[in-house]
């Protein structure tokens, strides 16, 4: 009887894959010399490439079916993108969504909102505050200038490289965080289970990593003026400096890992 239950159910389930899958068709808005200081995404299923554009025109090329829908529109200064998905069985498009934004726009509030779906961001305008919540899909961040940006990622990557920022918060559940080349005042890491590797970073006042089972990374300039360490581990700590009051410099380093391995390391 469990076969014949399990029989019926698999058979209905691909039966609603079938019909609810859709044929995607390529769509394009430009928005000619809009200005906006604001951004909302809002994204179900659909990964994002924020990009610059070459001119003043801000371009989003998408993709929609009779399943999936999206509404774009500036308004109240704000550039607002949101994704409607009208059946969870539907397969969804290849393609990335992407955003072109005009490199003069200075942007004040960014905020990205998605439930599956990768977000990569490359542009060179100045933001004030960036913030990114997702369930599911990888972060990566490249070449930006922000004045806070905030992370929240359940399950997926955040890879940072060349960022510059007065205070970086990353919250996560269960990934791996990178960090290449990053300007801040102020680093604060919080995860459950998660690997931490900071390279090749300039760090001003204060280092603040904590991660329940995953190994943390601290790589530091061998000529950096100095520290303040605080590491605890069930684990192994390693320290190449020798000295957990590195020539008593105002840098507040502190380093937390339930099981994982705390390795403090000079940059080669």
């Amino acid at each position: 009887m469990k076969k014949i239950i399990f029989l019926i159910s698999s058979i209905i389930i691909l039966t609603l894959l079938n019909s609810c899958s859709s044929t995607y068709e390529r769509k394009e808005r430009a928005f000619i010399n809009n200005t906006y200081n604001n951004v909302d995404i809002s994204l179900v299923s659909f990964s994002c490439d924020i990009v610059k554009s070459e001119d003043d025109t801000t371009k989003i090329t998408y993709f929609e079916s009779d399943i999936t829908k999206f509404k774009i529109n500036i308004d109240n200064n704000t550039l607002s993108i949101v994704e409607k998905r009208y059946n969870i069985f539907d397969k969804g498009a290849i393609e990335n969504i992407k955003l072109f934004i005009p490199k003069c726009f200075a942007i004040d509030s960014f905020n990205i909102n998605s439930l599956s779906g990768s977000i990569t961001m490359n542009i060179e305008n100045k933001i004030n505050n960036l913030k990114i919540k997702q369930t599911s899909g990888g972060t990566y961040l490249n070449n930006l200038k922000i004045n806070g940006l905030d992370i929240n990622n359940t399950s997926g990557n955040v890879s940072l490289n060349n960022i510059t920022t007065n205070a970086l918060k990353i919250n996560t559940t269960s990934s791996s965080i990178s960090a290449n080349e990053l300007k801040a005042d102020s680093l604060l890491i919080k995860g459950v289970s998660s690997i931490v590797k900071i390279s090749k970073s300039i760090i001003n006042n204060n280092i603040d990593i904590e991660t329940n089972s995953g190994n943390i990374d601290l790589y530091l300039n061998e000529n950096i003026t100095g520290f303040k360490l605080k590491a605890s581990s069930n684990s192994t700590i390693k320290n190449e400096f020798n000295d957990f009051n590195y020539k008593n410099e105002s840098l507040e380093i502190n380093l937390k890992s339930l099981s994982g391995l705390i390795n403090v390391l000079k940059e080669v």
